[in-house]
Formats: C-alpha cells, structure tokens, sequence
C-alpha cells in the first residue's frame, strides 16, 4: 500500500512554517517524514556531520543562485525535509510530487524590505558543493494579507529554504 501523508507543519525561526504532505501513491506504508528547522550551529549538536554552520551554507547557496537574477536576497530560512523508510531517507515514488507550502507571518523578519518570496531546493552539484534551485516561481508578496503563502510541488527531498528577495532597483534616467 502506498497510502497518502497527511501535512505535518513544523514551525521554524521568525515567523515561518512549512507544511509538507505527499499524495496516495508517492510513498510505501510505513514512510515516516522527518521536518527540521536549519538553524546556526548548536556546538553541542553535531547535526547532519556538517562541520560548517549549515544556515551558512543554505545561504551563500542562495546567494549564488540569485547572483545572476535582478532581485537581491534579503533573508532566508530553511527547514531539512527527509522521508524515511526502515531508517533509509528515500524519495517519492517517479511521478509523483509532494506539496510543500511555506506560510510567513506578516510580522517576519524575513519580510522587511522585500517584494518576494522564492522557494529553493539544496542540492549538490558534481563537485559535492551546495547549489540553490529555485523550484516555482516568486511570489510577490501581499502586504495587505495576514499571511504569505508559497506552495510548492517538490520532487527530491532535502534543505527547502525559503529566502525573502527585493527587486534591484533600476537605476537609469529618462533624459
């Protein structure tokens, strides 16, 4: 039996939740789903066997993938999602995608001085190194909503990090 998952909310750092659920089909019975905050270090935890500050990493990921874009990162947050089975992480099944939706208070932190909200999957390139995907499209955000929603159909499971952009502004003269 591959039965649904019903959505599990964690709630993380400045007013930011994710909520995951996956559909009929996506995983076997007995897949447990695991939603961790990614903080800086707690030096009494050795998380993950990353000896680096993983937030650290999360965001110069984030940077870089939006170096090349016209939006700046303002500020990011990001929560480890891993589906677990017999004590193996494992992945939907092909096909199938799992709902992640990322709800911001309107009071953030991470929403001060920013226009939109962009999800981002960590992954590792060839060289083992960090790179931020964007998966979706950014949000504007609506300052006149309690909340920020942003919802994401995922495929690969991982850091999902949820980072805050505003616009670059353009900078020319109309003469």
């Amino acid at each position: 039996a591959y039965p649904a998952i019903d959505p599990v909310t964690v709630s993380g750092e400045d007013g930011v939740s994710v909520t995951v659920s996956a559909p009929v089909g996506a995983f076997p019975v007995g897949t447990e789903l695991t939603i961790e905050p990614v903080v800086a270090p707690n030096p009494l935890l050795d998380t993950l066997n990353l000896e680096e500050d993983q937030m650290a990493v999360v965001e110069a990921a984030v940077a870089e993938a939006l170096s090349e874009a016209p939006e700046e990162p303002r500020q990011t947050v990001a929560f480890d999602i891993t589906f677990w089975l017999d004590g193996q992480e494992i992945q939907p099944v092909e096909g199938y995608t799992v709902n992640v939706s990322f709800c911001v208070a309107n009071d953030s932190a991470l929403l001060s001085d920013a226009d939109q909200l962009q999800v981002f999957h960590l992954e590792e390139n060839a060289d083992a190194d960090p790179v931020a995907q964007p998966v979706g499209d950014p949000v504007e955000i609506d300052a006149s909503a309690e909340t920020q929603e942003v919802s994401v159909e995922a495929e690969q499971f991982s850091v999902y990090a949820l980072s805050a952009a505003a616009r670059a502004e353009a900078d020319y003269t109309i003469k």
